[in-house]
């Protein structure tokens, strides 16, 4: 147990509040673009079935302030990771950042195979996911 405390304390010690802060702001900002409905919102909206009324504003709103919580947890691991690697170039960042956004992706392919999801909503979802994880891998390591 004492083993398990030390290392929460550690990857706790390695937080930047500023490269978390920057990177989860660049991350909502990419997820904002990328689903706006000139982009990706129209078709994402479609597949999905989300309309755009005042009960889909409200879960909106709640839903970004889960988005930014999350990002943040994102941003933080991301900054531990760099910092225990010392990975503090963005060649190094924007690598650590691919990879965890790959990881991601590849999970969340074979959930959508087994959910019988569309491919184009796949890849809408995943190359948001790729480019936002990448982008803030490439700010952490930038700020750090």
């Amino acid at each position: 147990m004492n083993f398990f405390v030390s290392q929460v304390v550690e990857v706790i010690s390695h937080m930047s509040f500023k490269a978390d802060i920057s990177a989860t702001i660049v991350a909502m900002a990419i997820t904002i673009a990328w689903y706006h409905p000139s982009i990706f919102g129209k078709t994402w909206s479609h597949l999905t079935g989300v309309k755009n009324n005042i009960k889909t504003k409200k879960a909106l709103r709640k839903a970004m302030i889960w988005n930014f919580i999350l990002y943040f947890f994102l941003a933080a691991n991301i900054t531990a990771f760099c910092k225990h690697f010392q990975w503090n170039t963005i060649d190094r960042g924007f690598l650590l950042g691919y990879d965890l956004g790959l990881m991601i992706c590849v999970a969340m392919g074979i959930q959508a195979l087994y959910e019988r999801r569309p491919l184009k909503l796949y890849l809408i979802t995943a190359g948001c996911i790729l480019l936002t994880m990448s982008a803030m891998g490439v700010v952490v390591a930038w700020v750090l």
